[in-house]
């Protein structure tokens, strides 16, 4: 099954940077139909070998909420409310296309990957193709392939603006640039000779699409995480660890900045300095401020959506002029606090997981969890400045295969395969050991992975030590 999720995942990136996800139908792509023979592919090798185990129970009990809330509450705006302009297809597609693919691919990539090794490999695949459009939208924004497949926004500099990626419009792409660069950090921290040298170029190219597309939302997430993620993760940090990320940090961006136009630097510099420190908190936030305070100024007309929303996707169908620029609070207009609060515990489940496992995994694998709560740490903090739509389906499908590792690891070391309690992640992950002293050995086959360093055993990690 892994080698079908591989190519799953790079058929449908290579799809989207060449824009050639066409439409079957209406609402039916390439990419919706690749998903679905996938997803029933699954469930017959379910029925048929009647293994199947549900897991992660609280994370997908908040799925199953926030759709069943979503379904209901598009049911009652057509046909309870009828707000004017609320036609039943295009919200239905919607409807579809924003939730109920999303829960389908997380399904599909958390049940699909078996084993810790399947969730490894196809990470790796989704590595590669994350890292090959962010090589595509460098070099063709920057004129050297010449494809011009790659648009470039002109609003703040004539000869060279914001490029849009692969993955949709530039503060988009930058979001899943940031959630997926620490993962290339940790595979090239985890790799040896050539193979370290290709995940730190996906590193190089991640942090270049970035500073292309000049999104300030994803800069700022990705540096608010590290630090976040260096506080959490402070027992495993040296300070000669410390000191040589912050060097390597600083290469990589040096490089990039030198490598890139001036006109690129000077339009980063003009919105990361410029518009961030003027005095104007509308001109600051690139108009953001205004279109909140109009889409909460339309919710105090009608006091109760902010419990219950306006209903699914009734913002496209009002007279707005721009789409909200904060993904929570497109949550919030449309599905009240039950849908905001729903994405939030889905966001809160996934990274306590990634998080407490990362406590007790042994050293040769910690880096894949604290890499997928540094980068979705990111993610979160970058969509509240982007309601992001396209690049949904990759972030499921990494948060899918990294709940599926995180599993592995917990079964390798004897831990409960739970979300522990929000109070004490931490606290709850080592009661799960019991008394199992800390450097017991766990029999199992060794991790492969696109250069991983196999290592000798994967018990928990000897030289963790107890506080």
């Amino acid at each position: 099954m892994r080698i079908l999720l591989s190519l799953l995942v790079l058929v449908l990136i290579g799809l989207q940077t060449f824009s050639l996800d066409a439409s079957l139908a209406p609402g039916l792509s390439v990419k919706n139909a690749l998903l679905y023979v996938t997803a029933l592919s699954l469930m017959i090798r379910m029925v048929l070998s009647g293994g199947f185990r549900a897991q992660l129970l609280g994370l997908q009990g908040c799925f199953a909420f926030l759709l069943v809330y979503a379904t209901v509450s598009w049911l009652a705006a057509l046909l309870a409310i009828r707000y004017p302009g609320y036609e039943f297809l295009p919200s239905a597609i919607a409807l579809k296309n924003a939730l109920y693919d999303h829960a389908i691919f997380f399904f599909v990539f958390f049940y699909a990957a078996r084993s810790l090794d399947d969730a490894l490999a196809v990470t790796d695949a989704l590595l590669v193709g994350v890292f090959a459009a962010n090589v595509i939208t460098v070099l063709d924004a920057s004129g050297v392939l010449g494809w011009n497949i790659i648009p470039v926004r002109t609003e703040y500099i004539e000869e060279m603006g914001r490029v849009q990626g692969a993955f949709g419009e530039s503060n988009q792409h930058a979001a899943i640039a940031v959630l997926l660069l620490p993962a290339f950090l940790a595979k090239s921290m985890l790799s040896r000779g050539v193979v370290r040298l290709f995940w730190m170029a996906g590193a190089l190219f991640a942090v270049a699409a970035v500073f292309m597309t000049a999104s300030r939302g994803a800069i700022l997430g990705i540096v608010l995480a590290s630090i976040w993620g260096a506080f959490l993760f402070r027992r495993f940090i040296s300070f000669g660890k410390l000191t040589g990320w912050i060097g390597i940090a600083t290469l990589l961006v040096s490089v990039v900045l030198i490598g890139l136009s001036s006109s690129y630097t000077e339009l980063l510099t003009e919105r990361v300095f410029g518009l961030s420190f003027s005095g104007d908190s509308v001109g600051a936030s690139s108009g953001r401020t205004e279109i909140w305070a109009t889409a909460i100024a339309r919710m105090m007309e009608s006091p109760w959506t902010f419990i219950t929303g306006f209903g699914w996707n009734v913002y496209s169908s009002m007279d707005f002029e721009f789409a909200p620029h904060n993904t929570y609070l497109g949550y919030w207009f449309n599905l009240g606090l039950p849908g905001v609060l729903a994405v939030l515990l889905i966001f809160a489940q996934a990274l306590l997981m990634a998080r407490s496992t990362a406590e007790i995994a042994p050293a040769a694998l910690r880096p894949y969890m604290v890499a997928f709560v540094v980068g979705f740490l990111a993610l979160v903090i970058a969509i509240f400045f982007v309601e992001m739509t396209e690049p949904w389906l990759y972030v499921w499908a990494y948060v899918g295969l990294s709940m599926r590792a995180a599993i592995g690891i917990r079964e390798q070391v004897g831990v409960a395969p739970t979300v522990p309690s929000a109070a004490s992640p931490v606290r709850a992950a080592r009661k799960g050991l019991g008394r199992q002293p800390d450097v017991a050995p766990v029999a199992g086959r060794p991790v492969r992975g696109l250069g991983l360093v196999k290592p000798a055993g994967l018990g928990v990690d000897p030289q963790r030590g107890r506080r």
